[in-house]
């Protein structure tokens, strides 16, 4: 498994391409539930000591020395959902202690991170804009003015600098935005050291070993046709390295059945969660969704939840349906 693991967290998160924004609050909520849930597993069983899981949005700790400098992709589902297609990947980078990957997908742009010892902000995080489009700039009011860089790789490129009120004097060396291949356009930053040439020259490296291809992967479940087609909308797999844990992965993705959309997040795990109810409350080992369900099978933590149950309760034929694609989902065996 952890062989497999470099070349796995390397190949993740982006939506396909024709994939509609409006699609994409299905698979930011998982995100979000997704952390919630797993910030009360860390803190019931480590105490409050760093460890970071996330459901939909890629983070995976220690991946940076275990994968040598590889790439380290967005993905996004192209047939089925056992299919992902790579487009955006890390080729060179500084060798902090710890470091881990992100990878999300917000209204068609692919996001890639790299985190740094557990870090709240990403030391690196490069994006790529939908074709026909610039990245928005990433400051408080959206003022900015465009500096020559050094082209990357002989195409144009800028640092862009902060005007927003209270910014400081400089940004220049933690905004670049460049021009890739077929017209579109990355913009890289970080939260890395103040301005300064050491600084700059970096980004430019990082900048330099982004890549932009597609490389097919599988996934680490697999979805029955039964009761119907599953149709995915939005996926991100996660590798893991969690102090006093035995995760390895976890695959969150949102998929489409019957009409209705659901979430789910799958987490390996070495031994099965243990589920106790006290005075009306889960226990903080297992937080079953209110409106979905789990399941532990081949040594994996399947939970499914429908969106349908968001505002209100699920109907029993709600329930049903996801009780059915929840019993046909399989474990990848070469992903244990």
């Amino acid at each position: 498994m952890n062989d497999e693991m470099p070349q796995l967290a390397a190949q993740l998160t982006e939506l396909a391409e024709n994939a509609g924004a409006g699609r994409m609050p299905d698979v930011e909520r998982a995100r979000r539930e997704g952390r919630g849930r797993m910030r009360r597993r860390r803190l019931a069983a480590l105490g409050g000591a760093a460890a970071v899981l996330v459901a939909v949005g890629l983070l995976g700790s220690g991946l940076r020395d275990r994968y040598d400098g590889a790439p380290g992709p967005a993905v996004s589902p192209t047939v089925g959902p056992t299919s992902l297609t790579a487009n955006v990947r890390f080729g060179w980078l500084p060798d902090p202690a710890n470091s881990g990957l992100e990878y999300l997908i917000e209204d068609g742009r692919a996001t890639a991170s790299v985190i740094v010892n557990h870090e709240p902000q990403p030391l690196y995080t490069v994006v790529l804009t939908p074709p026909g489009s610039k990245p928005g700039a990433r400051f408080p009011r959206g003022d900015y003015e465009l500096e020559d860089a050094p082209k990357v790789h002989g195409r144009p490129a800028y640092w862009l600098l902060d005007n927003s009120g209270g910014a400081p004097l400089s940004t220049r060396g933690s905004h670049l935005r460049w021009q890739v291949p077929g017209g579109r356009w990355a913009e890289l930053t970080t939260t890395s050291p103040p301005r300064s040439a050491e600084a700059e020259q970096a980004m430019l490296r990082v900048a330099e070993g982004v890549t932009f291809g597609a490389v097919e992967v599988p996934l680490p479940v697999r979805f029955a046709d039964t009761p119907g087609p599953v149709r995915p909308i939005g996926v991100s797999l996660s590798d893991l390295a969690v102090v006093g844990k035995s995760h390895n992965w976890r695959l969150g993705i949102a998929v489409e059945v019957e009409g209705q959309r659901m979430s789910l997040s799958a987490d390996w795990r070495a031994t099965a969660p243990t589920v106790t109810i006290s005075k009306g409350q889960p226990s903080l080992d297992r937080i079953v969704p209110a409106n979905g369900e789990c399941l532990w099978k081949d040594s994996v933590e399947l939970c499914l939840s429908s969106d349908a149950g968001v505002s209100r309760e699920l109907t029993p034929d709600e329930r049903a349906l996801i009780l059915k694609v929840l019993d046909g989902v399989t474990v990848n065996p070469d992903f244990k």
